[in-house]
């Protein structure tokens, strides 16, 4: 009985350290494309859905756009709620980064935003992403 117990502590620590988590799926995903890491390969292999089908469409150059994350320095993802079902996660999260110009701090933002996340041949993938807010906090004066 003591052996079956450790097994099944064992067994339940590695299942929730899962690699293919809804939560580590998103961080993958918000982590590798600030570091511009991502190709339309690995967003097509990540997400599925309404996000999939949007991404598949895009041109080359649309995509760029769509990725360009130039003179922004990721700083932190924070996962606010979860909410999932059997083969369904919906992740409340922000995001938050620094804009630099010329080698300056020039804003710091922070943006909510709702992930929906589906299992999908055993891996999760993100199927949508919806926006809530942005709060920019500028670090110097604005002059038009």
């Amino acid at each position: 009985m003591k052996s079956f117990l450790i097994v099944s502590l064992f067994m339940t620590l590695i299942s929730c350290q899962s690699q293919n988590s809804p939560e580590n799926v998103l961080s993958s995903f918000v982590k590798q494309n600030f570091a511009g890491k991502l190709s339309k390969s690995d967003l097509s292999d990540m997400t599925t859905g309404k996000l999939k089908a949007y991404i598949d469409e895009l041109s080359d150059e649309e995509l760029d756009a769509y990725l360009s994350l130039e003179n922004n320095k990721y700083n932190k993802l924070k996962i606010l709620h979860k909410a999932c079902e059997a083969e369904k996660c919906f992740l409340t999260y922000t995001i938050n980064y620094s804009t630099t110009q010329d080698d300056k701090k020039t804003f710091e933002t922070d943006t909510k935003k709702i992930a929906e996340i589906v299992l999908e041949n055993k891996l999760w993938k993100i199927s949508n992403i919806e926006h809530i807010k942005t709060y920019h906090d500028a670090k110097e004066e604005i002059r038009p």
